[in-house]
């Protein structure tokens, strides 16, 4: 099944999702979608700023910064960071869930925040904060290209 046939037999449920009472909300209520978008850019900045933070500091250790130390501390605003711009992102597909679904920007942007989510597990799957050597730093690069190319693709959802 491609990718057309996908979203005509998927028509029912994203016009389903439109029209429960948050989509109708979000979509309709004056400052509703922006506060949404607000709130995912806040969750964004907390989430990448710190994973920006913390691969940069992997990528070059000894600078000043004992990662085993810090990084758990950062885990914890990463994830705070995560559940606000994923909270906010239901929302804001549930609100235009039928224009999301045909755009191909938003699909590649999910494949790469499943891809950045599996790194992320694997890094901490292979040994995490306790090691900082080769494989530690190709994930840290890893990390940086999947997180700047979510953020590029979706600031590009807009535009497609």
């Amino acid at each position: 099944m491609n990718l057309s046939d996908w979203l005509l037999s998927a028509q029912p449920l994203l016009q389903g999702l439109e029209a429960t009472s948050v989509g109708r909300y979000v979509r309709t209520a004056t400052f509703a979608y922006p506060i949404a978008e607000i709130v995912h850019l806040v969750g964004v900045a907390a989430l990448f700023g710190t994973m920006l933070w913390i691969d940069v500091n992997l990528l070059k250790p000894n600078a000043g910064w004992p990662v085993t130390r810090w990084g758990r501390a950062a885990q914890k605003l990463v994830f705070a960071g995560f559940l606000l711009a994923s909270a906010s992102g239901g929302l804001m597909f549930v609100a235009r869930a039928t224009e999301m679904a045909a755009n191909s920007i938003f699909w590649i942007k999910m494949l790469l925040l499943a891809l950045a989510g599996l790194n992320a597990i694997l890094f901490h799957r292979l040994g995490g904060w306790r090691r900082a050597g080769r494989g530690a730093k190709i994930q840290a690069l890893c990390s940086l290209l999947l997180w700047v190319s979510v953020l590029s693709c979706g600031r590009m959802i807009a535009y497609v």
